[in-house]
């Protein structure tokens, strides 16, 4: 009997290595001869001439002193490193997988699969316009880019690539790579670094400014229908929904804002964690990064849950359906409402929500206007799509 367990030992020992063995030859060795397809002369990344009205947003490839300006070769690195599913474990998942061009680079699936077929905790949201954001993810976890855009690829869920070293060396042994990394960097090294910095740069020069919101500023939005005009001043005016949604980017007059907008009581999912940035108290409990309203109307289902599958249940949500919540932030609350408390730093919250009193043509003309956000050159534009394809 002993003799026995002492075979069966071995033969279990001897599987798992042979598991383990087969898991390291799948991270580091070539599963197929897929090639990117890339233009002689490189696309235009590096000189884009923004509008005037983005110069007031905090720039990431310039702030905090940043030294990973957009480059034509690094973004053109970026690009294939984004599509490429060969940066998860098992050669099934890229950062494409769950970021579509055509859905302005969201997911238009609830929660997203990973390399294993299993599904993320949270909505993939759209990543355009990252350049003028200051915080990354859901609950802002992250502030710089180059840091951000690796997570995904070493998440147990997402892509599998714990050990991001081993990465470096299983790009290396594609043929296409070294001469990327060496017209990106001067030489043909391959390391996490350098990685994190190329795909940064393609998700800098990823930028939308071309909607037919865009081209109404400068004609008093002359181009926009009766239905567009009245929800634009409804969003502005009526509802203050820019007071969350401000600036440029329609994301926070920072860049990045954060807010629990009272989808629950109790939150299972609880957010943002709370700490002191610039002397003050941010997160809490139910506070979540506010998404850039940019391609809104494409990039559904909407919240960090994907709970609201359209824009109409979204503005229903804000009419109607707002919870009453200690942590509620008072631009979604009623500021007329007497049953108030006061934060450490003396601003007035209101813990009951407010109500907008919507007619269904208002909320028809919100999402009219909220469509005029799309920019359909951005969505088709070749220089972002899948190079594998």
């Amino acid at each position: 009997m002993k003799r026995l367990q002492i075979v069966l030992g071995a033969f279990v020992v001897g599987t798992l290595a042979m598991v383990s063995c087969q898991k390291n030859e799948t991270l580091i060795q070539p599963q197929t001869t897929d090639k990117p397809s890339l233009p002689a002369t490189e696309y235009n990344y590096s000189a884009v001439a923004m509008p005037q009205s983005f110069s007031k947003l905090p720039d990431k490839t310039t702030a905090d002193g940043n030294k990973n300006s957009v480059t034509d070769a690094g973004a053109t690195l970026g690009r294939v490193l984004f599509y490429d599913t060969k940066l998860s474990i098992n050669n099934t998942v890229s950062c494409g997988s769950c970021h579509h061009q055509k859905d302005a680079f969201a997911d238009p699936v609830v929660f997203s699969e990973g390399f294993e077929g299993r599904r993320t905790t949270r909505n993939a949201s759209t990543i355009v316009n990252s350049r003028y954001q200051s915080a990354y993810f859901w609950d802002a976890r992250e502030s710089k880019l180059e840091e951000m855009v690796l997570k995904p690829v070493e998440n147990h869920i997402e892509m599998g690539m714990e050990d991001q070293d081993k990465l470096a060396t299983k790009l290396a042994r594609f043929d296409y790579y070294p001469g990327l990394f060496e017209k990106a960097f001067g030489d043909k090294n391959i390391t996490k670094e350098r990685v994190g910095k190329a795909m940064a740069q393609f998700l800098y020069s990823m930028v939308s400014y071309q909607s037919k919101f865009d081209k109404g500023i400068a004609t008093n939005f002359q181009n926009f229908s009766a239905e567009e005009e009245r929800g634009r001043k409804m969003f502005f005016e009526r509802t203050n929904c820019g007071v969350c949604h401000a600036g440029a980017n329609f994301s926070g007059k920072d860049g990045s804002d954060f807010a629990n907008i009272g989808l629950n009581v109790n939150y299972v999912d609880k957010g943002m964690k709370e700490r002191m940035a610039e002397g003050k108290k941010i997160g809490g409990e139910g506070v979540f990064k506010v998404p850039t309203l940019r391609n809104i109307a494409l990039t559904g289902p909407y919240m960090h849950d994907g709970r609201f599958k359209d824009l109409t249940a979204v503005l229903e949500h804000y009419n109607s359906n707002v919870a009453d919540h200690d942590n509620l932030d008072v631009r979604v609350s009623n500021p007329f409402n007497s049953n108030y408390a006061w934060d450490l730093n003396n601003t007035l919250i209101n813990t009951k929500a407010q109500r907008l009193s919507l007619t269904d043509q208002d909320k028809k003309d919100l999402v009219s206007f909220l469509k005029t956000l799309s920019d359909d050159k951005f969505t088709s534009d070749p220089k972002f799509a899948n190079p594998f394809n």
